[in-house]
């Protein structure tokens, strides 16, 4: 007859002895004291490995710094139709590729803007916060994928809605606010329709600039469902988007001309730049090293003294 005990079960006594009467009188020796010793500098080790990650400094002093820019809030469409051709000069292309690349060299020519990053689908998500730091959102954006079919879809009023959102709370004064949408224009899902985001961005003071992937010619009007079961017909999405753009006083650009981040780049140049506090950081010592230098001696420590001093004889 097999037996299967517990994995948590406390182990049976190695020795059996008759009786312990008379145990209580035995002194305890320093390695009976010390045998929990081992368990404690693991966990010691354990925690100064955590509070490394977390990257203190000692002696750093938070700099603010005072710039003339513009609050950019970049929008890239990543539904799965943004997975299709896209002719780029002379090469082909995916238009989510086109519009990265196009994305990435418009952060580098930015300055002293800050700048951010939401990526769309189904749901919109922040792919890089309001920062100076364009060498990390250039980084991002690149990371940026096409959307799964568990995710796919393209609720643009949505993730305008979200990109203006972001923009308004920031506490950026007077700033002038802007958002970049790249978008192949198809539109699916989501609460917002364009037209109620297009006012609440022009109600706001936010500029929108409009690259858009346009495929193949789209019917004069299409079916639009809402939610709420009443159908409703709708401007295509080309015009919705130029209607956006005028009514917030950007620009609307088609990406198959290739002077349309050129374009875009001027118009937002052109912008009024405000006065942007960007606060940093700068010098102190970091205490990264030292406390992985520790947590490694009492790692060192813990393997010495269970496999020498406080060795145990199962």
């Amino acid at each position: 007859m097999w037996r299967i005990d517990s994995p948590w079960a406390r182990p049976g006594p190695s020795l059996g002895i008759s009786s312990l009467r008379g145990s209580e009188e035995i002194p305890r020796t320093a390695r009976v004291r010390w045998l929990r010793a081992p368990l404690f500098l693991r966990i010691a080790a354990i925690l100064l490995i955590c509070g490394a990650m977390t990257r203190p400094r000692i002696g750093a002093q938070r700099v603010r710094n005072i710039g003339n820019g513009i609050a950019i809030q970049i929008l890239i469409d990543r539904s799965g139709s943004m997975d299709s051709d896209f002719r780029e000069g002379s090469k082909w292309t995916t238009r989510l590729e086109a519009a990265k690349r196009f994305a990435e060299a418009f952060v580098k020519q930015r300055g002293s803007d800050l700048v951010g990053v939401t990526a769309f689908s189904q749901y919109p998500r922040t792919v890089s916060p309001l920062t100076f730091d364009h060498e990390a959102v250039v980084r991002l954006i690149s990371r940026i994928d096409v959307a799964g079919r568990d995710e796919d879809g393209s609720p643009i009023g949505d993730a305008l809605a979200l990109a203006a959102a972001r923009l308004k709370s920031a506490d950026l004064g007077r700033a002038t606010r802007v958002i970049i949408l790249f978008t192949d224009g198809g539109i699916n899902g989501g609460r917002r329709r364009i037209a109620d985001t297009a006012t609440l961005v022009a109600t706001w003071g936010i500029r929108v600039h409009v690259i858009h992937f346009a495929g193949a010619l789209a019917p004069q009007k299409f079916l639009l469902t809402m939610k709420n079961g009443v159908t409703m017909f709708e401007p295509n999405a080309e015009t919705q988007l130029q209607e956006l753009s005028i009514a917030s006083g950007g620009t609307y650009r088609d990406a198959g001309n290739i002077d349309s981040l050129t374009h875009a780049i001027s118009a937002i140049d052109a912008l009024e730049k405000t006065e942007l506090p960007n606060v940093r950081t700068a010098g102190g010592r970091e205490l990264f090293p030292y406390l992985i230098t520790a947590a490694f001696g009492l790692l060192v420590g813990e393997i010495l003294l269970s496999n020498l001093w406080l060795r145990r004889i199962p």
